[in-house]
């Protein structure tokens, strides 16, 4: 397969082969369709660990760099019924739980995992605002770090996930990654916890990228959750049933992201 190179967020693919390439996940419409032509547009598609790869591979290191923030969202039929808003939900440890799952997926197909320690950065870290656009941009000086921690660690080949991109001239920022959406449209509304990304695996050593797939928003619905313009308006119920369904959810995009890369090939050192 043709290798892909992706310059986070800046993708160079040839047309003849992106016309060969197929979708990642075949969802249904709305969000998962949004994503899914978002990185069309990027010439974004999935990349897999090929064989010859696959027999160097001897120790797994995990690091997810999705980040604190939550995104609430409104859409309605016009720009006067959209609003939106974003909070900060550490508590929620959503990168460990992440990590954590990754971590044990890839023990239960035999291969030796672990978790990469990042410190003394976090998560924000890896992440540059533009304040003009008020929208974040990952650092590239900063995402190399993690090649020199994973080595140090003992870690030959290291597993990401990164937030989606938004192309935006010669730049891509970073999309919200998790939250609660609400769609409106002729007296009829559907709610949705969802989660977005992408998962890409480097050989630490050469620091090549050896696959990379990408967790689609599933298109279900959550209308028995009611969307509030306020986040303290949730009940501390309410808010733990959220974070559980968003940790459902991205688990699942994990599952069919994973099976994209076939690392699962990989034999057990």
């Amino acid at each position: 397969m043709r290798r892909l190179r992706h310059n986070f967020g800046r993708t160079v693919t040839s047309p003849a082969k992106r016309r060969e390439q197929p979708l990642i996940v075949k969802r249904g419409s709305g969000l998962g369709a949004l994503v899914i032509l978002m990185l069309s547009a990027l010439g974004w598609s999935s990349l897999q660990v090929t064989d010859a790869a696959a027999t160097h591979i001897s120790r797994v290191g995990v690091v997810s760099l999705l980040g604190d923030t939550f995104h609430a969202e409104h859409t309605g039929l016009t720009a006067f019924n959209q609003r939106s808003y974003d909070v900060e939900v550490p508590e929620w440890q959503i990168d460990r739980d992440v990590t954590e799952y990754l971590v044990a997926k890839l023990t239960s197909a035999n291969l030796s995992a672990g978790s990469v320690n990042i410190e003394p950065n976090r998560v924000k870290d890896f992440y540059r605002l533009w304040p003009l656009q008020q929208k974040r941009r990952m650092d590239s000086s900063k995402f190399n770090q993690l090649f020199t921690l994973a080595s140090a660690q003992g870690y030959d080949t290291l597993v990401v996930t990164i937030p989606t991109f938004e192309p935006s001239g010669l730049y891509s920022f970073v999309n919200n990654t998790y939250g609660f959406s609400e769609r409106t449209a002729l007296g009829r509304s559907n709610r949705s916890a969802w989660g977005a990304f992408i998962l890409r695996v480097f050989d630490v050593g050469t620091r090549k990228q050896l696959a990379n797939a990408a967790g689609i928003p599933a298109e279900k619905f959550d209308n028995d959750i009611e969307w509030k313009s306020n986040f303290e308006s949730y009940s501390a119920e309410e808010k733990a049933e959220l974070k559980r369904r968003i940790e459902e959810r991205l688990r699942g995009q994990i599952d069919a992201a994973f099976s994209e890369t076939h690392l699962f090939a990989a034999p057990l050192p």
